[in-house]
């Protein structure tokens, strides 16, 4: 079977969460939207965080996200007026966390805020709220300042924050996005600071203790756009050394949370402990649940490649080499959030 390798991968990194270099090799992963990239996905043998490691470098991996979210983006536009599209997932959220703002947030964070919908829902039902919003997609940005009336603060993720931000926000949202980010633990930091006293971040990310067993994982659950995969544990963790709480914590198909800065008046949730062992014993089941999906998809990967050239086409057929997004246009501030996880 061949398939195409057109990325390598020499970045070796320390763990995000607990700085120890000792990784297991546990699968490649494989996509047909961008078959020529397969990334080893490993597990920290001393904390159990599952990460990509080694990695490309961040210039290949801007590429990789230019070549998989003009897709996305393509078909989440700004002006939808699905509701259930648009608002179905910050319903969920707020059903959440509505008990901590019996009155509303007074002024709302939305990191990578992708087309703006949570801002909108929220601001449905809290019409003096102000918000403020960090993405970098050019038709996102013109929705949310001008429909919604947000302000838009033009950064990559990954870059130092404006420190007019600190102290502002008791509500920051940063959904399925820690887990695009190179540096995770930075992203994390910025967040604590941007916090009012009294304020929480909503931090949800797919769950690495959720993946379906029978279902291919090498070429579905684990994606080409996602650098690292929490369990409750590691997040917590990642959190607490960022300088977070965890105030609320629940898992399941994904892993969410409400997080407070460290040394405030509250009471922390303690996470179910699950370390390398727990974690590595699951993944490596999972794979060999779903290791003949995986081989199929693989199959059906190298013979479209191998095909005569499908125009127009994304993952079928053997394609021309993708040009990517221009960085200025699409960047990890860009990345949205979605209940597909990408």
């Amino acid at each position: 079977m061949f398939l195409p390798k057109s990325y390598s991968f020499a970045e070796q990194r320390p763990c995000d969460v607990c700085d120890a270099s000792d990784f297991e090799h546990l699968c490649n992963l494989r996509n047909g939207r961008i078959p020529d990239y397969a990334p080893p996905v490993a597990i920290c043998r001393n904390c159990g965080f599952v990460t990509i490691n080694p990695r490309t470098d961040s210039a290949q991996y801007k590429q990789i996200n230019g070549r998989w979210y003009p897709f996305k983006f393509s078909v989440d536009n700004p002006l939808d007026s699905d509701e259930e599209k648009k608002f179905g997932k910050w319903k969920i959220m707020w059903r959440r966390i509505q008990e901590f703002y019996p009155e509303g947030p007074s002024n709302l964070l939305d990191i990578g805020a992708g087309q703006g919908w949570a801002i909108e829902y929220v601001q449905h039902m809290f019409p003096d709220m102000n918000a403020v919003a960090i993405e970098q997609w050019g038709p996102s940005q013109d929705y949310i300042r001008d429909n919604l009336g947000a302000a838009i603060v033009d950064i990559d993720i990954n870059s130092d924050w404006p420190k007019n931000l600190h102290n502002q926000f008791d509500l920051a949202i940063f959904r399925h996005t820690l887990e695009h980010l190179e540096e995770p633990l930075k992203a994390l930091q910025q967040i604590a600071d941007c916090l009012s006293p009294d304020g929480h971040a909503y931090i949800a990310v797919p769950n690495a203790m959720a993946i379906q067993q029978g279902a291919p994982v090498r070429t579905n659950f684990f994606r080409p756009i996602h650098l690292h995969y929490f369990n409750c544990t590691t997040m917590v963790k990642l959190a607490a050394r960022a300088g977070l709480t965890a105030t609320a914590l629940q898992d399941g198909k994904e892993i969410w949370g409400l997080f407070r800065r460290n040394g405030t008046d509250v009471k922390a949730v303690e996470p179910p402990m699950i370390d390398y062992t727990k974690q590595r014993e699951f993944v490596r089941n999972r794979l060999n649940d779903g290791r003949w999906l995986d081989i199929k998809t693989e199959m059906r990967m190298a013979l479209r490649w191998s095909s005569p050239i499908t125009s127009g086409s994304i993952g079928g057929g053997r394609q021309e080499p993708v040009q990517p997004v221009p960085v200025t246009e699409l960047t990890h501030g860009s990345i949205p959030s979605d209940n597909s996880f990408l």
